[in-house]
């Protein structure tokens, strides 16, 4: 008779069932019984509390596997209510776990990345981001990756992992952005009265929030003539942006005309030395 199928051999795990009485069994079933009630109460009670904090589908993801770990470590203890040696079965459970993470590791990887990021969610879908030089709005956010439509429309798949562990800059998610624009008068112009009308143009432009107020400062002197450096506040979308700044500038060109301010065009003095006398005489 073979070692498996002796009943006395102990290193067969199932060895001991013979000689179990019902009361073994009972105690086993109801171990059972409780371990998968408490396993769906847990269950539950974890979806609830990570679904006010993360994704309705991290939260149920993790609400199962709650319910699963409180069923498996039911059965584990059923087992060794049984006399079940539970040793051998745990070893091969574990080889095979390991072999499994060594040969999905990427993927395990980007698993545990999109679980992180749908708890702490530094992004949500529509918000337009920048992620490892990839620029666009959200589309989608899985266990697996991030897509992305960028504003040239290409869609970009981009791995949780990569992601997670990289900078993330959310242009949206405080609900508006400040851009900085430059524009340039001669040297001629007053800049006090250049300032004035700038501040002045800036209040009218639609889209330009007034709250924090614009700012117009001069920031360098050029080759041309001397910069304006314009600071204001406006919509997060980048559409907005593009809008406001286009405005911006037409309503500036028009002023300036108006006013009589120059914005300089690149020019150099070039200034003729003559040439040089000849020592000889000649």
């Amino acid at each position: 008779m073979s070692a498996f199928q002796s009943p006395s051999d102990p290193a067969n795990p199932l060895a001991e069932l013979s000689g179990l009485g019902l009361s073994d069994w009972l105690w086993a079933i109801g171990i059972l019984v409780v371990a998968a009630l408490l396993g769906l109460s847990a269950g539950r009670l974890a979806t609830r509390f990570i679904d006010k904090r993360a994704s309705t589908f991290i939260a149920r993801l993790v609400g199962r596997f709650v319910a699963l770990t409180f069923v498996v470590l039911g059965f584990v203890y059923a087992l060794n209510q049984l006399g079940v040696s539970i040793g051998p079965v745990l070893g091969l459970l574990g080889l095979a776990g390991l072999a499994l993470a060594l040969a999905f590791q990427d993927l395990l990887q980007n698993i545990i990345a999109g679980i992180f990021m749908s708890i702490r969610r530094p992004f949500d879908a529509g918000h337009q981001v920048s992620i490892n030089g990839f620029e666009g709005t959200v589309e989608s956010i899985n266990l697996r990756e991030v897509g992305l439509v960028g504003f040239d429309g290409v869609r970009v798949h981009l791995p949780n992992a990569g992601v997670w562990s990289n900078p993330i800059i959310n242009y949206t998610e405080l609900g508006q952005r400040r851009t900085t624009f430059e524009v340039g008068v001669s040297y001629a112009t007053d800049l006090d009265a250049a300032q004035a009308v700038i501040l002045d143009v800036m209040g009218t432009i639609p889209g330009l929030a007034a709250t924090p107020a614009p700012e117009a400062f001069v920031r360098e002197f050029g080759d041309s003539g001397i910069n304006f450096a314009l600071r204001f506040w406006h919509g997060a979308d980048f559409a907005i942006e593009w809008r406001v700044r286009d405005e911006l500038a037409r309503s500036l060109k028009r002023r300036f005309d108006q006013e009589g301010i120059t914005i300089p065009f690149p020019q150099r003095v070039v200034h003729m030395a003559p040439p040089p006398e000849d020592p000889s005489g000649d």
